[in-house]
């Protein structure tokens, strides 16, 4: 396998071409029912003792919160925190309500990383929920295939597919609102990839939470460095010393991206019930307004401003 062949340039290339409408209809689908339910989980873990807990640390640990207005939103009414620990904090707040995304044979999507990842990244870039949505299914779509490759090779091996995925669907989601190329998704990829890492959790907890909030912020920051041309591996996927070889135990990586843009993984996710049913669930209780709000947003989101999401994950709802 040539690196002109790789998976990592085949991956790269699928994220920079991918565009919307060219997308069948089933996977835009499942990518606005994907942003709904993690939007609406953050809404509600994001009024728990736990996320206040946990915002009060990152406020003690972020070194650019007397700049509130550059930080990145985080959901409900908590303050402004710099982006990077906006992403973790969101990211841990999708994660602490945990829908049944997936079958077991992929275990959890990488769902609560790209989105909050995403949301982030559509702060500083502007724009519609069209480009959201391109970023949305890239991002996960890369994280599942990398996950059922693990999944199928080791699946008992004790990875947790959030760590040893997570940080590569969020660094090329990242990639994509901010408009890169083949070579920044490349570097992405790279990037995300040596960080791999962590052990499966049994049960959804607030510290399994946080570290899947600190996956999507590993992520996002991948994303950032690779637009500023840093570099990383030239095979980080099929390499050597790669992800595959590391995590699998395998050097070719083609299964990966056999199919890649035709046979999607994206659809497959399996709610418990449609979006709409499990986005009242989950903000029962809530603004009365925040359900009805969100669904609609959704139904909209292809011409409507990411700062309207921003918005709604702060509650700030028409009364």
């Amino acid at each position: 396998m040539t690196i002109n062949s790789s998976a990592t340039i085949r991956i790269a290339q699928f994220a920079a071409h991918a565009q919307l409408a060219d997308l069948p209809d089933s996977v835009v689908v499942a990518a606005r029912d994907l942003v709904g339910v993690c939007v609406a989980s953050g809404i509600r873990s994001a009024s728990t003792p736990e996320a206040s807990a946990l915002h009060e640390i990152l406020v003690q640990l972020d070194t650019a919160t007397e700049l509130p207005s550059t930080g990145g939103a985080v959901f409900g009414t908590h303050g402004r925190l710099s982006r990077s620990a906006a992403v973790t904090f969101n990211g841990a707040c999708i994660a602490r309500v945990p829908p049944r995304l997936l079958d077991s044979s992929l275990g959890l999507a990488p769902g609560p990383a790209v989105v909050s990842s995403v949301i982030a990244a559509a702060e500083l870039g502007g724009g519609t929920g069209h480009m959201l949505l391109e970023s949305v299914v890239v991002g996960t779509e890369t994280g599942l295939r990398l996950a059922r490759a693990v999944a199928k090779q080791r699946p008992s091996s004790g990875w947790s597919m959030q760590g040893v995925t997570g940080r590569v669907a969020a660094a090329v989601a990242v990639v994509k609102v901010l408009g890169g190329g083949v070579d920044e998704f490349r570097q992405a990829i790279g990037l995300g990839a040596t960080q791999a890492a962590g052990l499966e959790r049994s049960a959804p907890s607030a510290a399994a939470a946080l570290l899947t909030g600190k996956v999507a912020a590993d992520g996002f920051e991948a994303g950032l460095l690779s637009l500023t041309n840093w570099k990383g591996p030239e095979q980080p996927l099929e390499g050597g010393r790669g992800f595959f070889r590391l995590i699998t135990g395998l050097t070719d990586a083609s299964e990966v991206v056999a199919g890649l843009g035709d046979d999607w993984l994206l659809p497959k996710l399996a709610l418990d019930s449609c979006a709409t049913e499990q986005i009242r669930r989950l903000l029962d209780g809530e603004t009365p307004t925040t359900a009805d709000s969100l669904v609609q947003y959704l139904h909209a989101i292809e011409s409507t401003d990411t700062q309207e999401l921003v918005r709604l994950m702060r509650a700030e709802v028409p009364a």
